[in-house]
């Protein structure tokens, strides 16, 4: 119990000091996420207890943009994901936790799925499947 409140005080000093916003701050609303009461443009970050990263997030206006990148608690990468003000863009990469990428999904400048989807096995990288984007329903 002792090591969980010594991590818990390392984490609360590490948030006070970093000039970086906690994602846990941000609140998502009708479409738009706001940091104390107004429309977020920035960065953020949210962290594992071990202080470790979780996530790397970018706003602007309110809208997701940027690159955004999530993570298992072992350091390797989770998602690897793109937006623009708002739209999902570019290729969104999907880490299983040994780092194996299983899924890879794309989208156009318009935040359409587009091209060919691929799924991969997460033990050993091999394609399982190909979906072609106009067989996708999404919202």
């Amino acid at each position: 119990m002792n090591n969980f409140k010594f991590l818990l005080l390392l984490y609360v000093l590490f948030l006070s000091c970093s000039n970086s916003v906690n994602c846990n701050d941000i609140k998502y609303e009708n479409g738009i996420s706001y940091y104390k009461g107004s429309k977020y443009s920035g960065d953020c970050n949210s962290v594992f207890l071990d202080g470790s990263i979780k996530s790397k997030q970018s706003y602007v206006d309110g809208l997701d943009n940027g690159s955004w990148n999530f993570y298992y608690s072992n350091g390797n990468k989770r998602t690897e994901a793109f937006f623009n003000y708002g739209k999902r863009i570019n290729s969104w990469n999907y880490y299983s936790k040994s780092g194996f990428i299983y899924k890879i999904n794309y989208f156009d400048s318009l935040g359409k799925p587009t091209g060919i989807w691929k799924t991969y096995d997460t033990l050993n990288g091999k394609l399982l499947k190909e979906t072609d984007s106009k067989d996708i329903k999404f919202n």
